[in-house]
């Protein structure tokens, strides 16, 4: 679906001239990380827009960019899956099953919910959490106060912790 009907064109054109310009910022910049998420930023608009070549480009740059980072990787998958899914659906799911795979193994938890929702959308959604929610994490994970759900079993420590007890 695109969202061409929605934003005039000179309003396109704004928009895409200004990430353009962030990605263009980050990369000068010499932070890797940033203008990989720079880069899966401009792919969402290039796929919202109709750019599908342009946006498996910077899929492709940011996957370049992403050796060696699994955290990374798993957010390039996770994209890929959600934007493409209508064209290739077999390698959707084998994405999503890349990106659950490197969630497990690095404890990438924050990415569950995107992993979820991408995979009620492509319909591969599995039912990995058998027994409950806190069997899917290891025994004695840290938890920062920014995660939404916490796991039954958990309680909340001073100063905004969170640690299976």
């Amino acid at each position: 679906p695109h969202c061409t009907d929605r934003f005039p064109e000179k309003i396109r054109q704004t928009i895409a001239e200004h990430l353009a310009a962030a990605v263009d910022g980050l990369r000068k910049s010499g932070e890797i990380e940033f203008v990989a998420r720079g880069l899966l930023t401009r792919s969402w608009f290039r796929a919202l827009t109709g750019d599908e070549a342009g946006a498996k480009a910077d899929l492709d740059e940011a996957w370049d960019l992403a050796r060696g980072a699994p955290l990374f990787q798993t957010d390039v998958l996770l994209t890929r899956a959600r934007l493409f899914h209508h064209q290739n659906p077999t390698q959707a799911r084998t994405a999503l099953a890349r990106a659950r795979a490197l969630i497990h193994q690095h404890g990438y938890h924050r990415r569950d919910q995107e992993l979820t929702d991408a995979e009620a959308v492509i319909g591969t959604a599995q039912t990995q959490r058998q027994g409950g929610r806190a069997d899917a994490y290891p025994p004695l994970y840290i938890y920062s106060w920014r995660y939404r759900e916490k796991p039954p079993g958990f309680r909340k420590r001073r100063f905004g912790s969170w640690r299976n007890l």
